[in-house]
């Protein structure tokens, strides 16, 4: 006895082959967004990992997320905090 009659096999593995690039598309953005570029990888790294010859095509699979603009501004707040003041200690010290 067959479960699956020949017509609704022919169903299944055409709307398999239909989906497969979607969800190759998908893991795709999500491994570019997700996984790399919001802890910090370089888009420029993450070009060559998916083997794209041009950033551009890397940036329509990256997208920014609001998390990675507040975790780089934080950064470059402690950057600057650190740079003023390391400078007005110096300058601190020449008066003396």
């Amino acid at each position: 006895m067959q479960l699956i009659s020949n017509d609704l096999r022919l169903i299944f593995t055409y709307s398999l082959l239909l989906a497969s690039p979607c969800i190759f598309h998908c893991f795709r953005h999500t491994f570019a967004t997700t996984i790399t570029l919001s802890q910090g990888m370089a888009i420029e790294t993450i070009s060559k990992l998916l083997g794209h010859k041009n950033i551009r095509t890397t940036q329509i699979y990256a997208t920014i997320t609001h998390s990675k603009l507040d975790g780089d501004m934080e950064r470059l707040s402690k950057r600057l905090d650190t740079l003023y003041r390391d400078t007005d200690l110096e300058k601190v010290r020449e008066r003396l």
